[in-house]
């Protein structure tokens, strides 16, 4: 099961940003029998495969430019020990700005593996989370995978005869790019806001009660 404490969702949110989702999922399930779920993982996996591709781009660059460098000084591999040397060194950068620079990880990543990955997970928790038990099976999953910058909108059967999950596409865009341009806790509230108007269409049930809990659940590297 996904962790809920407060102590492990602060890491990624402050108090204040917490209570404007969680008050956002409250507002948006007001007028609608639908049950929100938001679950937000810091990652999506490991991507050790992404050192190694810096350490080649690094290495293959060092290359280019030794070879660029001694022919134009008329000379043909030069100190070819140091050439061996200062390549392995350029490989070894390569791979520690991995670490260091989560932007250039994120460039790295085979985005259509990592789609299928978040879109794997995302099924997942919505059976492990039991997003399914509810009378009318209403429920939705709002998955995010912060440092991947991905979101995947899951409806349950009954949401899925209203709304075509096609329709969920533009949200997903639009919160993508609001993730890549401003602040998370802002993209995460216009797309609750979002979700919220188009689920109208399916309005409260006489006697409809709050069927799955409304905090948040974190998970990481599933």
């Amino acid at each position: 099961m996904l962790e809920t404490q407060e102590g492990i969702m602060k890491k990624i949110f402050t108090d204040s940003e917490l209570e404007r989702i969680k008050n956002a999922v409250k507002e948006a399930e007001k007028s609608t029998s639908a049950e929100i779920v938001p679950v937000f993982f810091e990652s999506s996996g490991n991507y050790s495969d992404t050192y190694w591709k810096s350490g080649i781009v690094f290495a293959s660059l060092w290359t280019f430019l030794y070879f660029v460098y001694y022919s134009l000084n008329s000379t043909w591999l030069g100190n070819l020990l140091f050439f061996v040397v200062t390549q392995m060194s350029a490989g070894l950068i390569g791979a520690s700005l991995v670490y260091v620079f989560p932007f250039w990880k994120r460039m790295l990543l085979d985005r259509i593996e990592v789609r299928k990955r978040i879109q794997d997970i995302a099924y997942r928790v919505f059976l492990e989370e039991e997003i399914f038990k509810t009378k009318e099976r209403t429920g939705m999953l709002l998955f995010m995978s912060f440092f991947e910058q991905e979101a995947i909108i899951l409806g349950d059967a009954g949401i899925n005869r209203v709304v075509k999950p096609s329709v969920w596409e533009g949200i997903l865009s639009q919160l993508i790019f609001n993730l890549q341009k401003s602040d998370k806790t802002n993209a995460i509230v216009q797309a609750i806001q979002s979700m919220g108007n188009l689920l109208k269409e399916y309005p409260i049930q006489p006697n409809d009660s709050n069927e799955l809990r409304d905090d948040l659940r974190l998970g990481d590297k599933k």
